[in-house]
């Protein structure tokens, strides 16, 4: 529904005269273009801006602003950023996906969101799940009406080349890559792979690279400072880690290969990070990184050493863990399960503290051997930081506002402060200026805690994992895509630039036919060639998730290389899907900022998982394209009358078809249909290939197949003669757009040797083919050859072979 703003006042009003509460009300933006429709339920949802919150329910705790003044049902600025926000009462976020016509709808302990669009970034605040919704462009304008669905042959025998043996093939071969993690350099070998088969089956395969953004994209869980206040380090999700020693003017990077959530040094050399999970990184020199493995199946949320050779971590199960050997072996010191162990800190060599859940605080006089509870100040908040300045005078934040503090090694403990914020991280100048850090947060105190005063920003804060004081009265803070500094003692904050070291090239493989008739209406086949697991630097072999779309990509371009169509096809594999679908949004961005003509996505994510003997799957839609899920639907049918489909699903599926409807592309998702149990080794090391049924998941592939033939219409297959003997591509190569390295010649295979000559018949380069299918001319880079007609001879044991290319630089 459609509601203005001052028809919205005026139910605020109604409401207020038949006695409803305040935070009884249900109510709806003033933006012309959204309606939202919501059922009150005994869960919380608000939409807000800039702290306006326009959707609430009965049972939210008061909920204060994400930057600016709280105005409660203030109006939404047309155009402002938007937030949904969700308590977090064990609530199923599987099924969020978005908006465009908005409909919000609470059921049970599901929110369903029925709409078009996505979820862009997830924030905390304080206590709440926030989702900032991602601009939306308007559907794109297609003059593009589908082809009538009805049998052809020539269909039904090209699919049946689309088999289980090849599809095993493929996905045998990526899961055995130890990892495609996107950071890591493992998945450039399924890129090539991936690369060099399109291009061995004559298509103008390319390389598209796209920048990923630590800075603003990675999630930072700790921030750690020697005692001399100009040296830090940070260790991201992502696995690198982040180095100051000039007071964080600048930085360099490392890689620890662990995903970590904390980090701790002794000096500039020697350190360590606890993974989030098993691993531990390790470190002599404050660069190159040796990873162990615990032995242990922990999260772990902090790490603490006493000297080379002592150390600490805490758990998310309720262990106190110690090495006594560099982190070698580690053993169980201590177990209060199920409490979650927040933070460890010591004051000596014998005296330390741990702090967690439900007011936990716990003690050891004897070097970590031996742990006792603490009797506290009556709390139950989420005791997340303890933090010493020397060893009498301390302090502990957490949730609920809570700042306890000792003054005499912690023997005692008072509470200084309560409230309604969450409070995770604290750190202190001196005795009497300090400051602490969370959601949205962040306070200051120049008595010593006996009074704390909220910081006021520009900019948002968002959710601050750790703060550190360093020289010059500077400050640190991070947390959740946050690096924030202040150099004036946290008057004012500015985001932190890490230059080139924030950002990574990470690379999507794209091969294309070009259609006949039309071949400015494209049809995509795409998937994620990516994947992770709970140890994703080390192992992470992705077979369903998602070698078995990658597969099935591969196999249908393989089955389709000689087919002529009136429209152009595209297989596209991407990277970035588990870190937020950046492959595809990169590719989806390009597309709509150079006016492409994309009539349908095809999208296959974790295909070959059957839990039951039912071959079924779902097919993942939203409006204005739920034609094209009506349209697979039909065409299998036809041609697939085995495969039990379910159009229409509820939920994103949170895959790659998402990036084409924010752009106003039609797309859809393939998916397995979870039966009875969604795939139990889902983002694990044991995603093997055992577990997949590879007749379920070439029907699939066939399907996709079936459907992207129909769409681009073959008209016939090519004949020996039709087909050219060597394909060159890019030609012209235009240095100045061109996204391969050089020129590629595809089709090589028989031939010795590829010669390049200038139009006046000089020799450039003499390339030795060696027997493979293609090679590649590197012009990229090159100041030696200038723009002009350069003529190519291909010679072997199947005679010669002679044509142009043309290079603009």
């Amino acid at each position: 529904m459609q509601i203005s703003f001052r028809l919205e006042v005026t139910l605020i009003f109604i409401l207020l005269l038949t006695g409803l509460s305040n935070s009884d009300y249900v109510f709806v933006t003033s933006i012309e273009d959204i309606e939202i429709s919501a059922l009150m339920e005994k869960e919380c949802l608000l939409l807000m801006d800039e702290g306006r919150a326009v959707i609430r329910s009965e049972t939210q705790s008061p909920v204060f602003p994400i930057y600016g003044e709280y105005d409660r049902y203030g109006p939404i600025p047309e155009g402002a950023d938007l937030y949904i926000i969700f308590n977090p009462l064990n609530r199923d976020l599987s099924d969020i996906y978005t908006l465009s016509k908005i409909h919000i709808k609470l059921s049970g302990d599901k929110t369903i969101i029925n709409g078009f669009g996505s979820i862009d970034e997830e924030v905390r605040l304080r206590g709440a799940e926030a989702y900032k919704l991602n601009p939306l462009k308007p559907p794109k304008t297609l003059d593009f009406i589908p082809p009538r669905i009805e049998y052809n042959p020539l269909i039904d025998s090209l699919i049946d080349r689309v088999n289980e043996y090849e599809n095993y093939k493929v996905v045998d071969y990526l899961s055995q890559i130890p990892t495609r993690y996107s950071f890591s350099s493992e998945i450039s070998q399924a890129r090539y792979f991936i690369r060099d088969k399109l291009r061995e089956w004559g298509y103008d395969s390319r390389v598209f690279t796209y920048q990923y953004d630590l800075g603003e994209h990675c999630w930072i869980q700790d921030l750690h400072r020697l005692p001399d206040r100009s040296e830090i380090w940070f260790p991201m999700k992502s696995g690198y880690v982040f180095h100051s020693d000039d007071n964080g003017n600048n930085f360099d990077r490392s890689q620890s290969r662990v995903i970590g959530a904390a980090i701790y040094f002794l000096d500039s050399n020697k350190g360590w990070i606890a993974g989030y999970h098993r691993e531990i990184s390790r470190t002599s020199d404050g660069t190159l990184w040796q990873t162990i493995d615990t032995g242990f199946d922990y999260h772990y949320l902090d790490i603490h050493f006493l000297d080379e050779n002592t150390g600490f971590m805490t758990t998310k199960e309720g262990q106190i863990l110690k090495t006594n050997n560099s982190g070698d072996t580690w053993y169980v010191a201590h177990n209060i399960s199920p409490i979650e162990l927040h933070s460890i800190t010591f004051i000596n060599q014998e005296k330390g503290f741990v702090c967690g859940d439900a007011g936990t605080l716990l003690k050891t006089e004897d070097g970590g051997d031996n742990w006792s509870e603490v009797d506290i100040p009556n709390t139950d908040a989420m005791l997340r930081k303890v933090f010493f300045l020397n060893e009498n005078v301390g302090w502990i934040v957490g949730f609920k506002g809570t700042i306890l503090h000792t003054e005499d090694g912690g023997e005692t403990w008072e509470i200084q402060r309560e409230g309604d914020e969450y409070l995770i991280g604290v750190d202190f100048k001196d005795s009497q200026e300090g400051w602490c850090c969370g959601i949205d947060v962040i306070f200051h105190t120049t008595d010593g805690g006996e009074t704390w005063e909220e910081v006021e920003s520009d900019i948002p804060f968002g959710t601050l994992f750790g703060i550190s004081s360093l020289r010059y009265n500077t400050l640190f803070a991070v947390g959740v895509g946050r690096i924030l500094r202040s150099e004036d003692g946290g008057e004012t904050w500015e985001e932190v630039n890490l230059g080139e070291f924030g950002k990574l090239n990470w690379k999507n493989v794209v091969g294309s036919k070009m259609g006949y008739e039309y071949p400015d209406e494209e049809v995509i086949l795409v998937a994620h060639y990516d994947s992770i697991s709970n140890l994703p630097w080390d192992t992470a072999p992705g077979a369903d998730d998602n070698a078995s779309g990658t597969s099935a990509v591969l196999t249908i371009a393989k089955a389709l290389r000689d087919v002529r169509a009136k429209r152009t096809i595209r297989y596209l594999l991407v990277s970035g899907e588990e870190q937020g679908l950046w492959g595809s949004r990169a590719y989806a961005e390009w597309a709509r900022e150079n006016d492409m003509n994309i009539v349908a996505v095809l999208n296959m994510d974790m295909i070959a998982y059957l839990d039951e003997d039912i071959i079924d799957l779902d097919i993942r839609d939203t409006e204005p394209y739920t034609w094209l899920g009506d349209y697979i639907y039909e065409v299998g049918k036809l041609y697939l009358p085995e495969i039990t489909i379910y159009p229409h699903q509820e939920g994103s599926g949170g895959s790659d078809h998402i990036p084409f409807w924010e752009n106003g592309y039609p797309a859809i998702c393939n998916i397995e249909h979870p039966g009875d149990h969604w795939y139990p080794y889902y983002h694990t090391t044991e995603d093997r290939i055992e577990h997949l049924n590879f007749n379920y998941q070439s029907l699939t592939a066939r399907l996709n197949a079936a459907t992207a033939l129909t769409l681009i219409e073959p008209i016939s297959l090519e004949t020996t003669e039709d087909r050219p003997k060597v394909v060159v591509f890019p030609n012209p190569y235009r240095a100045d757009s061109a996204t391969s390295e050089g020129i590629i010649f595809a089709g090589v295979g028989g031939f010795e040797t590829l010669s390049i000559y200038s139009i006046s018949g000089d020799l450039i380069e003499k390339i030795d083919i060696e027997g493979r299918d293609s090679v590649l001319w590197p012009v990229s880079g090159s100041n030696d050859i200038e723009s002009g007609i350069y003529l190519w001879v291909i010679g072997g044991n199947d005679g010669r072979l002679t044509g142009k290319v043309a290079i603009i630089k």
